[in-house]
C-alpha cells in the first residue's frame, strides 16, 4: 500500500480538505461534488485517472472567485504530491440577486405573522435566477422535515406548506397594491 500512487484517494483527500476550508472560510458557499468517475473503473486495478465534477455556489461573484481559490489551493496540495492536475469549468453562472424591496416585504410580514425567518443563500439552482434578470424576485422557503431538500427523502409538514403559502399569498397582496 504505501508504493501506491493512488488517484482515488488523492481526490478522496481533495473532497475532504476542500469541505473542510471551504466550511471554515467561505460559510456561505455551497459544494457539491456531483460525480466521480474513476478510469479504468476496475475493482482490482489502482485507477490512472479520476474525473471529479463540482457544483460551487455562493451569494456573488467576489464570493465564488475566492471559493474558486480554496478549490485551486486544495488542488496544488494534490498536485504537490505528483498527481497531474486539470482545473476547467463548464459553467459559470452569475449569483442572481434578490430584490431588497421584495425581501423586505417578506420580512415584515414574518415579523407580524411572529414566524421564524433567516437570510440566506440558496444553495441550489431555482426559476427566480431567471425571473430575477426580468422581475423584482426573491424566495420563500419552508422547511423540509430533517433538514433534507433535493433529495427523494424530501419532506414538508403541510402546515409548513400552508404557512408558507399564506405568507406567498400575503406578499403577492401587497406587492401587487
Amino acid at each position: 500500500m504505501p508504493l501506491r500512487h493512488d488517484p482515488v484517494v488523492a481526490a478522496a483527500e481533495f473532497i475532504t480538505e476542500s469541505t473542510r476550508q471551504m466550511m471554515e472560510q467561505t460559510p456561505s458557499a455551497t459544494l457539491t461534488y456531483g460525480a466521480m468517475q474513476v478510469f479504468p473503473g476496475m475493482q482490482n486495478v489502482i485507477a490512472d485517472r479520476v474525473n471529479l465534477l463540482i457544483d460551487m455556489r455562493d451569494g456573488s461573484e467576489e464570493e465564488l472567485l475566492q471559493d474558486e481559490a480554496i478549490l485551486k489551493r486544495a488542488l496544488e496540495s494534490i498536485e504537490s504530491k505528483g498527481f497531474k492536475i486539470r482545473f476547467g469549468q463548464n459553467h459559470w453562472l452569475k449569483s442572481a440577486q434578490m430584490d431588497p424591496n421584495v425581501i423586505r416585504v417578506i420580512e415584515q410580514h414574518c415579523k407580524e405573522k411572529h414566524l421564524a425567518y433567516k437570510h440566506m443563500n440558496s444553495g441550489a439552482g431555482h426559476d427566480s435566477m431567471v425571473f430575477g434578470k426580468v422581475f423584482p424576485t426573491a424566495m420563500i422557503f419552508v422547511p423540509s422535515i430533517g433538514g433534507i431538500s433535493h433529495n427523494p427523502a424530501e419532506a414538508t409538514a403541510i402546515s409548513d406548506i400552508q404557512t408558507g403559502f399564506e405568507l406567498l399569498c400575503d406578499v403577492l397582496k401587497e406587492l401587487s397594491e
